[in-house]
């Protein structure tokens, strides 16, 4: 199996990221086990892009959004997800 990640960032002002992350994912050979018997494993690939952005709402408070497409693949699900995370750090470092 292999995966292979991308991430690209841009820090548009210093409360306002965007990002875009690519992956590629490849799994291929071994075996499962139904019944007693041994089936091979298909090949499967799945190619994703998740465009997102981070927004900073206070020094220990930051709101990020990214969504995630599938843009290409073979004999492997691929689900469209949306992720919201709340960040919160109870130890800001203010920077100098």
């Amino acid at each position: 199996m292999f995966n292979y990640d991308l991430s690209v960032h841009f820090q548009a002002t210093g409360w306002f990221d965007v990002f875009a992350n690519g992956s590629l994912r490849i799994s291929e050979g071994g075996w499962t086990e139904r019944g007693g018997l041994h089936y091979a494993n298909d090949k499967t690939s799945v190619l994703s892009i998740e465009p997102g952005f981070e927004l900073q709402m206070s020094p220990g408070l930051r709101i990020r959004q990214s969504a995630g497409f599938p843009l290409a693949g073979m004999n492997s699900e691929a689900p469209f997800w949306l992720f919201t995370t709340l960040k919160y750090s109870f130890f800001p470092f203010p920077g100098r």
